[in-house]
């Protein structure tokens, strides 16, 4: 029971931190989805396996966050963005 407990305090602690990641980058997003706005939209996707979308839409939910703030953010982090 200890162990339960404790794995439910994990995970509630994990959900708050993202919560807490996603509002200190929500200005940057929004300022960056006004941006998008104003250009041409196109799609992006990747064949992945279902289980691992199943699962990451799952913890994106649980954090109120959507997929595609999630990818946004991450590529900007990882490449910057374009001139």
């Amino acid at each position: 029971m200890k162990q339960r407990e404790s794995t439910l305090k994990d995970v509630m602690a994990a959900t708050k931190q993202a919560i807490e990641n996603e509002s200190s980058n929500l200005e940057s997003v929004k300022a960056s989805n006004r941006q998008v706005e104003t250009e041409k939209l196109v799609n992006l996707g990747v064949k992945i396996p279902a289980k691992d979308r199943n699962y990451w839409n799952s913890k994106a939910a649980a954090a109120g966050v959507s997929m595609k703030s999630i990818i946004v953010e991450s590529l900007t982090k990882k490449f910057g963005k374009p001139e």
